[in-house]
């Protein structure tokens, strides 16, 4: 009797360690790799829950029991009713809808923060589309895709001690950018509202539908639209045979992409991290942050022509252009080997724009010719202020938060390098006086940063000149403003609405566009940067054909300040800012027409270049300072060109720099010299009036 109850306990125990959803999806991929602590820590739940094996219910809920899809795909079991775990059967468990009970059953802090962050509240696209709608009311950032505040407990906000001080201060400084509460995105107007109001005509245009299901802007719901892959054709290549293979649509494989301990394995290739091209679902429109980092430039063209002359297929429903891409992107690097935790998933408090989210500045990892990032102080290059911070230098940390330790951590080396507000970059470590940036493909990069390439002598003459000898660049520029080579710049850029279609057609478009040299301006950390356009020409037909609005520009020459992500280690010439109007941001064509006159309006500091500034920055004419006598001008300049073309010397651009630079040393020396005579003469002339005694004829002594 003893043995047939241990058979029945263990074959008891088989049946509830088995997988009934593997009956129908056979083949599968598991969501982690099984010896991941991920799948470790799903599978004890299951195991809690009464279902070992299952780890499919964990976070689908559905009734494992059944083998039938209508009764599998309902409810969930009853451990979950009572503790954290889905509630019922989701089809789309990291939705954002039902993620607290799945995600956020494991990962608490970052469902918390997720709820505020700019990504999922995206309260600097509705503001700028009201800005640019000339929408009535202030620029307080108040209004979201749903309502939310922060919460009570200041401590709660997620980061070290040093960032909690850091933010609180920084909110304070800028609270139209930092609001405490935030209420949902207002319906779309009614014909009457429209007619008394044409401007709420915005909030028609900010319900408009996104093309999800266009190629290269497939992507999953909530957590998913970054950690489950999809591919640029939305079809699914795994090997469940309950996945349509020729439906658009579809997950890729069912695995999660996150860091580099995270493998997803695809029928021909295995990769770790979040590739650049999931960032681009959504990042590839107004900044074009995401492709101008593959080098992608929308044309209006119909783009250019692969391998065997074809023209290329159209990628997030724009054709584009194939241009220099980030010096980052070539080495590798993906979109969160640079952007922390949050950057991406926030800190649990909301922020309103950009610059108010990202905590990552370029001196964080490369320093400054004169100190290493750990010499640095908290808060450099990321002010908000007009002078630059000195205070004592932030070091590195060994210590990392828990919910951290979540996900992928590298070893600390000799500490984590901290970000400009004082947060742990945990896969940037210290070795010595080099950095280690451990990325999420698996490849480490060993960084030399500037001081140590100062002294190792490995930096030319340019770059010492523009970043060492030139102090002014390094405190009141962004490091973009000279190594971003190009920028997305659309001109005459408009939307229409019409209301008289059965369904109210909206359209954008722009007059043309261009990529070099982007002008420059003050941003909101009061330093210069780059800009791209961002007026929009606004016409609005109402439901009777009328004519509400025609080509309203409520912010005429208005830019927005970006960090273009078309990094190089070569920069772009000196000449492009300082003898160009359109580099100084004073226009092109028509300095009337495309002269900066405002400057975003998220923040305080953001502005046109000051009159001091365009003065430091204008250097026209300088050629003709000295052109002007050349090559016909006085005896000595056209015996200088003679006595040139006799020796058949050809004045090439070095040896033009070779002349000027003599020029001025002779100058100055000349100066110098002339300066010392002159002084020379002074004290001589003093010293024979005033000091020196007239001397005595010895033979002379005596008489009066």
């Amino acid at each position: 009797m003893l043995k047939v109850l241990i058979f029945l306990a263990l074959f008891s125990g088989l049946l509830t360690a088995s997988n009934n959803c593997l009956i129908c999806h056979e083949g599968i991929e598991n969501i982690r790799d099984e010896s991941s602590g991920m799948m470790k820590a799903i599978l004890e739940v299951a195991q809690k829950a009464g279902y070992a094996g299952n780890d499919c219910i964990v976070c689908h809920g559905g009734n494992p029991k059944s083998k039938s899809e209508q009764y599998a795909h309902k409810g969930s079991v009853k451990y979950f009713k009572k503790n954290k775990g889905p509630k019922d059967f989701y089809a789309a468990p990291a939705s954002s809808l039902v993620n607290e009970n799945s995600c956020g059953a494991c990962h608490t802090q970052q469902l918390f923060s997720q709820k505020n962050s700019l990504m999922a509240t995206k309260q600097e696209s509705i503001q700028n589309a009201l800005y640019n709608f000339g929408v009535k009311g202030d620029a307080t950032h108040s209004i979201g895709v749903y309502s939310t505040k922060n919460p009570q407990d200041p401590h709660s906000r997620l980061g070290t001690k040093e960032y909690k001080q850091y933010m609180q201060t920084l909110a304070s400084k800028e609270p139209q950018a930092f609001p405490t509460e935030i209420t949902q995105l207002p319906l779309a107007p009614t014909k009457q509202e429209l007619q008394k109001d044409p401007s709420l005509a915005a909030f028609t245009y900010l319900h408009r539908q996104e093309s999800k299901n266009v190629r290269g802007n497939f992507k999953g719901e909530g957590c998913a639209t970054c950690h489950i892959p999809y591919s640029k054709d939305g079809y699914y290549e795994g090997a469940d045979k309950t996945i349509n293979k020729k439906e658009k649509g579809h997950l890729r494989v069912h695995s999660i992409q996150s860091s580099r301990e995270a493998k997803v394995k695809l029928p021909t290739r295995e990769y770790s991290g979040i590739p650049v091209e999931t960032c681009a679902t959504c990042h590839n429109d107004t900044m074009a942050i995401a492709t101008s980092y593959q080098g992608l430039m929308q044309t209006q063209q119909s783009g250019s022509l692969d391998k065997e002359g074809k023209r290329e297929a159209s990628l997030h429903d724009k054709h584009y252009l194939h241009m220099q891409s980030d010096v980052h992107f070539k080495k590798g690097m993906l979109c969160q080997d640079c952007h922390t935790s949050n950057d991406m998933h926030g800190d649990g408090f909301l922020s309103g724009a950009n610059a108010a989210a990202v905590e990552i500045e370029c001196q964080d990892c490369h320093g400054t010719t004169s100190q290493y990032p750990w010499e640095l102080p908290l808060g450099y290059a990321d002010e908000f202020n007009t002078t630059a911070i000195a205070d004592e230098a932030r070091g590195t940390t060994k210590t990392v938060a828990e919910y951290l330790k979540q996900g992928s951590v590298s070893e600390p080396k000799d500490g984590y390098l901290l970000s400009a507000r004082g947060n742990p970059l945990t896969h940037v470590t210290k070795e010595n006086d080099e950095v280690i940036v451990h990325l999420a493909s698996g490849k480490n990069i060993h960084l030399e940063p500037l001081k140590k390439l100062k002294a190792d002598n490995k930096l030319s003459k340019k770059a010492l000149l523009a970043m060492d000898s030139i102090a002014s660049h390094m405190q009141s520029m962004e490091c973009y403003s000279c190594h971003a080579v190009w920028a997305p710049q659309f001109y005459g850029s408009f939307i229409e609405i019409d209301y008289s279609k059965s369904k109210k057609k909206i359209t954008e478009g722009d007059s043309f566009s261009r990529w070099e040299e982007p002008a420059l301006a003050q941003n909101g950390e009061a330093r210069i940067s780059p800009t791209i356009p961002a007026s929009k020409m606004i016409k609005i037909i109402s439901k009777d054909r009328k004519v509400l609005v025609q080509n309203y520009v409520y912010a005429k020459s208005h830019v927005t300040p970006l960090q273009p992500h078309t990094m190089s280690k070569e920069s772009r010439s000196c000449e492009s800012c300082h003898v160009s109007s359109a580099g100084a941001g004073l226009g092109f064509v028509d300095a009337n027409i495309t002269t900066i006159k405002s400057v975003e309006q998220h923040f305080k500091l953001s502005a046109p270049l000051s009159q001091e500034q365009q003065e430091k920055l204008k250097m026209e004419g300088m050629c003709f300072s000295c052109h002007q006598d050349i090559p016909q001008g006085n005896l000595a300049i056209s015996a200088m060109k003679h006595m040139a073309s006799m020796a058949d010397i050809k004045v090439d651009n070095k040896e033009h720099q070779s002349i000027l630079n003599n020029i001025l040393n002779i100058g100055a020396w000349t100066q110098v010299l002339l300066i010392l005579f002159v002084v020379l003469i002074f004290i001589y002339v003093l010293y024979t009036v005033f000091i020196k005694k007239e001397s005595i004829n010895p033979k002379n002594r005596g008489w009066k």
